[in-house]
């Protein structure tokens, strides 16, 4: 795998990017590849989501594509359709599942992309290093000795791995570029943040 030193990380949320001073910054990859995409997090990837030989799940909360990239388009023109198949779900519609069905339809139905056409799935440490905090609860459950029986031998190392440690998040390496801080501001139910008026932070401002 392609190692890519860095001097230090940006933070990502999921509303916003931090950045800081890089050796490589990710705008020096966009020189080689016209569309990125993250994975998810393996431990989401193998202990979250049902694992397919073979196959990705991307993660939306990283994309990085150049102008007019057909994928963009393509991921637009298909929402209605994705929309319709999940009508009680957009996580599912629009989230990483979502994503990831659109991505392998896009592959299935345009075998012969050019590079300009194409998309590059980065590995997840990479831009999203840590998994979700909100899962440690799942992930514990999961990789209960009495549960190992179940498990593949890539999800009980992983089980093994984050029990070492204690299932919190290690520090990222130096290969990482951005550091997702899964703060879930899409979804209200996710939010730990106290909620203040906006007249408080700007009271010139009027609400229409």
């Amino acid at each position: 795998m392609l190692q890519l030193p860095v001097q230090s990380q940006s933070e990502i949320s999921d509303a916003c990017v931090h950045a800081y001073p890089f050796t490589h910054t990710p705008s020096s990859l966009s020189h080689r590849y016209s569309c990125i995409f993250s994975q998810e997090p393996i431990e989401h990837q193998q202990l979250l989501y049902e694992p397919t030989r073979g196959r990705y799940f991307l993660l939306n909360g990283f994309m990085a594509c150049r102008r007019r990239h057909p994928f963009l388009l393509y991921i637009i023109e298909n929402l209605p359709e994705q929309l319709s198949q999940f009508p009680n779900d957009v996580f599912k519609a629009t989230g990483p599942l979502g994503i990831s069905m659109l991505y392998r339809k896009y592959k299935d139905t345009h075998p012969n992309l050019t590079e300009e056409e194409d998309i590059f799935v980065a590995p997840s440490q990479w831009f999203i290093p840590n998994f979700n905090w909100k899962e440690e609860g799942v992930f514990r459950t999961k990789c209960l000795k009495k549960n190992w029986k179940n498990l593949s031998e890539i999800q009980s190392q992983l089980c093994q791995k984050l029990a070492k440690q204690d299932f919190k998040n290690m520090v990222p390496g130096n290969d990482t570029y951005t550091i997702h801080r899964w703060a879930h501001t899409y979804s209200r139910s996710f939010q730990v943040f106290e909620e203040v008026n906006i007249s408080k932070i700007r009271p010139d401002v009027t609400m229409l």
